[in-house]
């Protein structure tokens, strides 16, 4: 680079004699606003799709590509798998599955530990079902997450096993809550109970309430234990004992499907585990305060939870059941009465 000449002196001097102060932040200002937008319009794209993800999950590229949400799932389930695929979970499934109807309760979730390197995550609301699952986590010291959705309208008997069941393992047991804006809003529109007013109002209270709790209990999670049982309804007839939750992306496993009402009250008779005291009072399902009532002699299992509705499938949306062919099981898990109560 060539020295200023000498006759370009005078020219320079008066050129930055015209520039002031003031002059070059305003430059400097111009050009800081003009990077700012250079990066949001980079950023953009990505925002829009995370809010549209979001309000839309189907939105989400990622879940419009079966193998690369398959290969994530079993990389959680196999801690890195390189070249994870449909089938690959499809195998793992059918390898739980291969002889649990032989096994105990404990061997069952044994099992599924052993085989799972990712993380697994319990989820109980305290009825008779949970309570046996969680007595075998804690007491065989299984590394397994125990969490349970407080909907901010569970019974106080349900408080109250919470807390016993801490006092007798030892234990904490995690509590995850409603989004408090999310809440807000919905009673804001609906009033305290307007559940009632409609199926569709009562499907979003669970969401706000369950569901949108219970995916961040699983985000990251690879497998998801659950007490439901095929007998309990018949909308749950056709449950698998172990298969991909494809609205949680989590292999569900569900270790008492093939167990009647009355094993379970025998277990936990046997077992002397704490259990909820409405279920002597004629509650044999248990959910939030306002949408449960005791059943009459001779109804289902389920026709107290949201009783007001016509009959027919009646969840909350936690649990997405899939038609499956079910493995030959044997007497001990014939259907019995479902008017059991714990002795």
């Amino acid at each position: 680079m060539t020295a200023l000449a000498a006759n370009d002196l005078p020219q320079t001097v008066w050129l930055l004699q015209g520039v002031t102060f003031d002059t070059v932040l305003q430059y400097a200002f111009v050009v800081i606003l003009l990077i700012l937008f250079a990066i949001l319009r980079a950023v953009r794209p990505g925002i829009v799709m995370a809010e549209s993800a979001a309000a839309d999950p189907s939105s989400d590229p990622s879940s419009s590509s079966p193998r690369r949400w398959f290969g994530s799932l079993a990389r959680r389930l196999r801690s890195g798998t390189p070249s994870a695929e449909r089938a690959d979970v499809a195998v793992l499934a059918a390898r739980l599955t291969e002889g649990f109807a032989s096994s105990s309760l404990a061997e069952r979730l044994a099992r599924v530990r052993a085989e799972i390197k990712g993380r697994i995550v319990f989820t109980t609301s305290f009825g008779l079902e949970d309570q046996a699952i969680a007595h075998v986590i804690f007491t065989q010291d299984l590394a397994i997450e125990v969490v349970t959705l407080d909907t901010g309208r569970l019974f106080p008997e349900t408080h109250r096993v919470w807390a016993e069941t801490e006092r007798r393992y030892g234990r904490r047991i995690r509590g995850l809550y409603p989004d408090h804006r999310g809440l807000e809003t919905l009673v804001a529109r609906q009033g305290i109970d307007g559940f009632r007013s409609s199926v569709t109002a009562r499907q979003k209270c669970c969401f706000v309430r369950k569901v949108e709790p219970l995916g961040r209990a699983l985000a990251g999670a690879a497998v998801w234990i659950s007490g439901m049982r095929a007998d309990q309804s018949a909308n749950r007839s056709g449950m698998a004992y172990a298969a991909v939750d494809e609205a949680h992306g989590v292999l569900k496993v569900n270790p008492l499907f093939d167990w009647t009402r009355a094993r379970v009250v025998d277990f936990v008779h046997e077992q002397a585990i704490p259990y909820n005291t409405l279920h002597d009072r004629g509650f044999l399902s248990i959910g939030c305060a306002p949408c449960t009532r005791a059943v009459a002699p001779g109804e289902p299992e389920r026709a107290g939870r949201w009783w007001w509705e016509q009959e027919g499938k009646k969840e909350c949306g936690l649990h997405v059941p899939r038609t499956v062919a079910r493995p030959a099981t044997n007497s001990a898990s014939a259907p019995a009465d479902a008017q059991g109560a714990v002795p």
